[in-house]
């Protein structure tokens, strides 16, 4: 199911080099639906201190600073991670996604075993999952805006834009971390104000966003994989253990206490250690985190 790699695009990347450059070892980071690679600059930062090696947070098909596209598929964000490892000749890979990415980066690890390493996923799994779609208002929100309009009430202020949106937007969106996070996608461009998201792509493929490639049915990736899940269990509980074992077979489970679907804002330091421990190949001793179990 090798697919031509002239229909990847070149992601926009942000590269951190590890603080003992002799490490040949690397992380390539991909966030989830609606981010970008600055969602993950902070950790890109410890981990590279951590000396994990070189570290790549990219920003996906249609977010952030890449190219836009029609296409949406995870077989299409494989390629695209594929060719950002083989541009930078990136070695011992280890693919770290949330969400969205954390698909993206499963299916990478099963459609190009040999190119990788070890995989964290974070707070997703391969069972095709209706929470996504929970998005859809946001998006819809995102959409029904008329930035154009609003970039002229303010004279092209970012600014100002951003916080009449927070005001107009507070009541909808109850969760101030939240909408600060949608808002990140708000962008001045040669003096038009923007969302840098491509909205009209998202909305076009959520079928393909909210499942999970038939295609790759029967494959498995055998290396190492973490998975972290929250505590809410919304988008990777008890019931998606099957589906993750099928696939991943060397599949090690926590969940971290007190976070919702963005665990890594709500706990960045426990995501951190969780990801140095597995990439340094350290036994995972959970009396030294009080705040992750084992999901068996």
């Amino acid at each position: 199911m090798e697919r031509k790699m002239s229909n990847a695009l070149r992601l926009s990347r942000l590269v951190l080099q590890s603080v003992n450059v002799s490490i040949r070892s690397s992380i390539l980071i991909c966030h989830g639906l609606l981010g970008s690679k600055q969602n993950w600059k902070s950790i890109s930062k410890a981990l590279a201190q951590n000396n994990c090696g070189t570290v790549v947070a990219v920003d996906l098909r249609n977010h952030g600073s890449s190219p836009h596209s029609d296409y949406m598929s995870y077989l299409h964000m494989a390629e695209d991670i594929l060719a950002v490892v083989d541009d930078l000749s990136l070695q011992n890979v280890c693919l770290v996604g949330h969400s969205m990415g954390g698909k993206a980066v499963m299916c990478a690890a099963l459609m190009r075993p040999e190119k990788y390493n070890k995989l964290v996923v974070i707070d997703i799994s391969p069972k095709p999952k209706s929470a996504v779609r929970s998005l859809t208002p946001l998006v819809d929100l995102m959409s029904s805006v008329n930035l154009q309009v609003l970039g002229h009430k303010y004279n092209g202020n970012i600014s100002l834009v951003r916080n009449s949106l927070i005001k107009e937007w507070s009541e909808t969106v109850s969760n101030p971390t939240m909408l600060a996070f949608i808002l990140t996608n708000l962008i001045e461009k040669n003096g038009e104000i923007l969302w840098k998201v491509n909205l009209s792509s998202v909305k076009n493929c959520w079928n393909q966003i909210a499942s999970f490639p038939t295609e790759l049915d029967g494959r498995v990736y055998s290396q190492p994989v973490l998975f972290i899940a929250a505590s809410d269990e919304t988008y990777l509980g008890q019931s998606d253990v099957p589906a993750i074992r099928k696939y991943f077979p060397e599949a090690k489970i926590l969940r971290i206490a007190n976070t919702g679907h963005w665990v890594h804002f709500d706990a960045p330091n426990t995501v951190i250690n969780l990801i140095t421990t597995f990439i340094l190949e350290k036994p995972f001793d959970l009396t030294s985190f009080t705040d992750v179990t084992e999901l068996i």
